[in-house]
Protein backbone atom coordinates (compact mmCIF):
# COMPACT_ATOMS: atom_id res chain seq x y z
CA UNK A 1 0.00 0.00 0.00
CA UNK A 2 2.46 2.45 0.82
CA UNK A 3 4.55 1.62 -2.56
CA UNK A 4 1.20 2.56 -4.29
CA UNK A 5 0.45 5.86 -2.27
CA UNK A 6 4.22 7.09 -3.23
CA UNK A 7 4.58 5.82 -6.72
CA UNK A 8 7.61 5.12 -8.02
CA UNK A 9 9.70 5.98 -4.86
CA UNK A 10 10.21 3.58 -1.82
CA UNK A 11 10.72 5.97 0.55
CA UNK A 12 8.06 7.17 3.30
CA UNK A 13 7.01 10.85 3.10
CA UNK A 14 9.54 11.91 5.84
CA UNK A 15 12.88 10.20 4.42
CA UNK A 16 14.19 12.20 1.47
CA UNK A 17 13.43 10.28 -1.92
CA UNK A 18 16.20 8.73 -3.54
CA UNK A 19 17.25 10.74 -6.25
CA UNK A 20 17.58 13.77 -4.03
CA UNK A 21 19.82 11.48 -1.13
CA UNK A 22 21.54 10.12 -3.77
CA UNK A 23 22.59 14.04 -4.99
CA UNK A 24 22.69 15.71 -1.62
CA UNK A 25 25.14 12.57 -0.40
CA UNK A 26 27.65 13.29 -3.95
CA UNK A 27 27.31 16.72 -2.95
CA UNK A 28 28.26 15.90 0.96
CA UNK A 29 31.13 13.64 -0.08
CA UNK A 30 32.54 16.79 -2.11
CA UNK A 31 32.08 18.77 0.80
CA UNK A 32 33.88 16.32 2.77
CA UNK A 33 36.74 16.09 0.12
CA UNK A 34 37.29 20.22 0.12
CA UNK A 35 37.44 20.09 4.19
CA UNK A 36 40.52 17.16 3.51
CA UNK A 37 42.14 19.55 1.30
CA UNK A 38 41.95 22.55 3.03
CA UNK A 39 42.38 21.74 6.68
CA UNK A 40 43.55 25.87 7.27
CA UNK A 41 40.02 27.08 6.23
CA UNK A 42 38.05 24.46 8.30
CA UNK A 43 39.86 24.02 11.45
CA UNK A 44 37.13 23.86 13.91
CA UNK A 45 34.18 21.10 14.00
CA UNK A 46 31.53 23.74 13.99
CA UNK A 47 33.07 25.19 10.18
CA UNK A 48 33.19 22.16 9.14
CA UNK A 49 29.19 21.60 10.06
CA UNK A 50 28.49 24.97 8.46
CA UNK A 51 29.73 23.51 5.51
CA UNK A 52 27.36 20.38 5.58
CA UNK A 53 24.54 22.48 6.49
CA UNK A 54 25.12 25.05 3.54
CA UNK A 55 24.91 21.79 1.32
CA UNK A 56 21.68 20.73 2.94
CA UNK A 57 20.39 23.72 2.33
CA UNK A 58 21.14 23.97 -0.95
CA UNK A 59 18.80 21.50 -1.61
CA UNK A 60 16.13 22.34 1.15
CA UNK A 61 17.03 19.82 3.79
CA UNK A 62 18.52 20.24 7.08
CA UNK A 63 20.74 17.77 9.55
CA UNK A 64 17.56 16.20 10.93
CA UNK A 65 15.93 15.38 7.77
CA UNK A 66 19.40 14.17 6.78
CA UNK A 67 19.54 11.75 10.13
CA UNK A 68 16.45 10.56 9.56
CA UNK A 69 16.77 9.44 6.25
CA UNK A 70 19.98 7.83 7.27
CA UNK A 71 18.25 5.69 9.78
CA UNK A 72 16.06 4.92 7.33
CA UNK A 73 17.87 3.76 4.69
CA UNK A 74 20.03 1.95 7.27
CA UNK A 75 17.34 -0.23 7.81
CA UNK A 76 16.60 -1.14 4.14
CA UNK A 77 20.14 -1.52 2.69
CA UNK A 78 18.74 -2.40 -0.60
CA UNK A 79 17.63 0.73 -1.07
CA UNK A 80 20.44 2.20 0.08
CA UNK A 81 23.04 0.56 -2.14
CA UNK A 82 20.64 1.75 -4.92
CA UNK A 83 21.07 5.04 -3.63
CA UNK A 84 24.83 4.80 -3.53
CA UNK A 85 25.39 3.06 -6.43
CA UNK A 86 23.32 6.93 -8.14
CA UNK A 87 26.01 8.97 -5.78
CA UNK A 88 29.03 7.00 -7.25
CA UNK A 89 27.57 7.94 -11.23
CA UNK A 90 27.00 11.32 -9.93
CA UNK A 91 30.38 11.85 -8.64
CA UNK A 92 32.07 10.07 -12.02
CA UNK A 93 30.18 12.63 -14.27
CA UNK A 94 30.45 15.50 -11.51
CA UNK A 95 34.64 14.86 -12.01
CA UNK A 96 34.23 14.78 -15.35
CA UNK A 97 32.21 18.08 -15.86
CA UNK A 98 35.29 18.86 -14.00
CA UNK A 99 37.65 17.71 -16.94
CA UNK A 100 38.76 14.52 -15.35
CA UNK A 101 38.16 11.12 -16.91
CA UNK A 102 37.07 9.10 -13.74
CA UNK A 103 36.57 8.76 -10.24
CA UNK A 104 39.66 7.47 -9.61
CA UNK A 105 41.79 9.38 -11.17
CA UNK A 106 42.57 11.48 -7.95
CA UNK A 107 43.79 8.41 -6.19
CA UNK A 108 45.55 7.12 -9.19
CA UNK A 109 47.60 10.65 -9.22
CA UNK A 110 48.66 10.51 -5.75
CA UNK A 111 49.00 6.82 -4.98
CA UNK A 112 51.13 5.58 -7.69
CA UNK A 113 50.04 1.36 -8.36
CA UNK A 114 47.55 1.44 -5.04
CA UNK A 115 44.60 -1.17 -5.72
CA UNK A 116 41.31 -1.89 -3.83
CA UNK A 117 41.77 -5.29 -2.74
CA UNK A 118 38.23 -5.40 -0.49
CA UNK A 119 35.85 -8.24 -1.71
CA UNK A 120 33.37 -8.09 0.97
CA UNK A 121 30.15 -5.68 1.52
CA UNK A 122 31.14 -1.91 1.30
CA UNK A 123 27.64 -1.32 3.36
CA UNK A 124 27.09 -2.58 6.71
CA UNK A 125 24.92 -1.92 9.38
CA UNK A 126 25.48 -2.47 13.28
CA UNK A 127 23.26 -2.49 15.81
CA UNK A 128 22.90 -3.35 19.32
CA UNK A 129 21.14 -6.82 18.32
CA UNK A 130 23.59 -7.58 15.51
CA UNK A 131 24.70 -11.32 16.77
CA UNK A 132 28.66 -10.36 15.92
CA UNK A 133 29.87 -6.99 16.25
CA UNK A 134 33.12 -8.40 14.59
CA UNK A 135 33.61 -8.06 10.48
CA UNK A 136 36.95 -10.24 9.73
CA UNK A 137 39.48 -10.53 6.67
CA UNK A 138 41.73 -12.55 4.78
CA UNK A 139 43.74 -12.24 2.00
CA UNK A 140 46.80 -14.43 0.70
CA UNK A 141 49.33 -12.90 -0.92
CA UNK A 142 49.61 -12.89 -5.09
CA UNK A 143 52.77 -12.20 -7.51
CA UNK A 144 52.34 -8.53 -7.40
CA UNK A 145 52.56 -7.87 -3.68
CA UNK A 146 56.49 -6.85 -2.68
CA UNK A 147 58.27 -6.62 0.53
CA UNK A 148 57.22 -3.36 2.20
CA UNK A 149 54.32 -2.57 0.82
CA UNK A 150 51.50 -0.89 2.72
CA UNK A 151 47.83 -1.40 3.05
CA UNK A 152 45.28 0.87 4.00
CA UNK A 153 41.63 0.34 5.69
CA UNK A 154 39.50 3.07 5.45
CA UNK A 155 35.31 3.24 5.74
CA UNK A 156 32.94 6.25 6.33
CA UNK A 157 31.12 5.86 9.47
CA UNK A 158 27.20 7.35 10.80
CA UNK A 159 26.42 7.49 14.38
CA UNK A 160 29.55 5.81 15.14
CA UNK A 161 29.46 7.05 18.62
CA UNK A 162 31.46 4.32 20.42
CA UNK A 163 35.07 3.55 20.48
CA UNK A 164 36.02 0.83 17.67
CA UNK A 165 38.58 -0.85 16.95
CA UNK A 166 40.48 -2.01 13.76
CA UNK A 167 42.71 -4.79 13.70
CA UNK A 168 45.23 -5.69 10.89
CA UNK A 169 47.79 -8.37 11.05
CA UNK A 170 50.02 -9.85 9.05
CA UNK A 171 52.22 -13.55 8.23
CA UNK A 172 55.76 -13.39 6.72
CA UNK A 173 57.69 -16.26 5.27
CA UNK A 174 59.71 -16.83 7.91
CA UNK A 175 56.62 -17.81 10.38
CA UNK A 176 56.90 -14.54 12.01
CA UNK A 177 53.75 -12.08 12.54
CA UNK A 178 53.07 -8.65 12.95
CA UNK A 179 49.78 -6.44 14.14
CA UNK A 180 48.58 -3.05 14.45
CA UNK A 181 45.45 -2.10 16.30
CA UNK A 182 43.66 1.40 16.09
CA UNK A 183 41.05 2.75 18.56
CA UNK A 184 39.16 5.30 17.31
CA UNK A 185 35.61 7.19 17.35
CA UNK A 186 33.21 9.62 15.82
CA UNK A 187 31.54 10.13 12.41
CA UNK A 188 32.96 10.48 9.22
CA UNK A 189 36.23 8.86 7.60
CA UNK A 190 38.79 7.36 9.40
CA UNK A 191 41.33 5.28 8.21
CA UNK A 192 44.41 3.16 9.49
CA UNK A 193 47.67 1.91 7.68
CA UNK A 194 49.73 -1.05 7.68
CA UNK A 195 53.72 -1.62 6.88
CA UNK A 196 54.45 -4.50 5.65
CA UNK A 197 58.29 -5.41 6.66
CA UNK A 198 60.74 -4.54 3.68
CA UNK A 199 62.81 -7.14 4.26
CA UNK A 200 60.31 -9.84 4.08
CA UNK A 201 57.89 -11.34 2.01
CA UNK A 202 54.25 -11.00 3.20
CA UNK A 203 52.52 -14.29 2.67
CA UNK A 204 49.17 -13.02 4.36
CA UNK A 205 47.16 -9.67 5.38
CA UNK A 206 44.04 -10.25 7.62
CA UNK A 207 42.24 -8.78 10.96
CA UNK A 208 38.98 -7.74 11.99
CA UNK A 209 37.19 -4.24 12.62
CA UNK A 210 35.13 -4.65 16.38
CA UNK A 211 32.30 -2.26 15.84
CA UNK A 212 29.85 -2.25 18.79
CA UNK A 213 26.82 0.46 19.61
CA UNK A 214 25.28 1.70 22.54
CA UNK A 215 22.13 2.57 21.20
CA UNK A 216 20.61 2.94 17.54
CA UNK A 217 22.62 1.65 14.29
CA UNK A 218 25.52 2.90 13.34
CA UNK A 219 26.14 2.66 9.21
CA UNK A 220 29.65 1.74 7.69
CA UNK A 221 29.77 2.18 4.17
CA UNK A 222 32.63 3.11 1.09
CA UNK A 223 34.58 0.30 2.86
CA UNK A 224 37.98 0.42 1.16
CA UNK A 225 41.43 -1.94 1.42
CA UNK A 226 43.95 -0.22 -0.65
CA UNK A 227 47.15 -2.00 -1.37
CA UNK A 228 49.73 0.06 -2.58
CA UNK A 229 54.09 -0.28 -2.93
CA UNK A 230 56.41 1.23 -0.09
CA UNK A 231 56.85 5.00 0.23
CA UNK A 232 60.03 5.63 2.15
CA UNK A 233 58.69 8.70 3.68
CA UNK A 234 56.16 6.61 5.60
CA UNK A 235 58.27 3.76 6.65
CA UNK A 236 59.19 4.76 10.04
CA UNK A 237 55.54 4.67 10.66
CA UNK A 238 56.12 1.18 11.30
CA UNK A 239 57.51 1.58 15.25
CA UNK A 240 53.52 1.50 16.01
CA UNK A 241 52.96 -2.18 14.98
CA UNK A 242 54.44 -5.49 16.87
CA UNK A 243 56.39 -8.04 15.90
CA UNK A 244 56.59 -11.95 16.55
CA UNK A 245 59.22 -14.45 15.29
CA UNK A 246 59.06 -18.01 16.17
CA UNK A 247 55.39 -17.82 16.90
CA UNK A 248 54.27 -20.65 19.74
CA UNK A 249 50.72 -20.89 21.52
CA UNK A 250 51.61 -20.33 25.18
CA UNK A 251 51.11 -17.79 27.54
CA UNK A 252 51.78 -14.33 25.89
CA UNK A 253 54.04 -12.10 27.34
CA UNK A 254 54.85 -8.23 26.31
CA UNK A 255 55.76 -7.38 22.78
CA UNK A 256 58.53 -4.99 22.31
CA UNK A 257 57.95 -2.34 18.92
CA UNK A 258 60.19 -4.07 16.66
CA UNK A 259 60.51 -5.50 13.25
CA UNK A 260 62.35 -8.88 14.50
CA UNK A 261 61.88 -10.55 18.00
CA UNK A 262 63.77 -13.61 18.37
CA UNK A 263 61.79 -15.44 20.59
CA UNK A 264 57.96 -13.92 21.53
CA UNK A 265 54.50 -15.26 21.82
CA UNK A 266 51.68 -14.12 19.91
CA UNK A 267 48.95 -12.00 22.55
CA UNK A 268 45.76 -14.03 22.89
CA UNK A 269 43.19 -11.80 21.78
CA UNK A 270 45.77 -12.20 18.17
CA UNK A 271 45.72 -15.90 18.50
CA UNK A 272 41.80 -15.72 18.38
CA UNK A 273 41.92 -13.60 14.97
CA UNK A 274 44.34 -15.75 13.55
CA UNK A 275 42.14 -18.44 13.86
CA UNK A 276 39.26 -16.74 12.36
Amino acid sequence: MMLAMTGCSKVPDHVIPEDDMARVMADIHMAETVIESNYASYPTDSAKMLLKQSVLARHGYDLQALDTSLVWYGAYLEVYRDVYDRTIKLLEKDLEDAGLTELERHRAENDGDSVDIWDGSRFLLIKKTTPSKFITYSYDANEDWTAGDMFTLRAKFTNANDNLTWTIMADYDDNSIELYNTRFSGDGWHETTFITDSLKNPKRIYGSMYMDVLHGAMLVDSIEFIRKPKVDRYYSQRYRQRAYSNVRRSEPKNPEPVDSIESSELPADSIAIQKQ
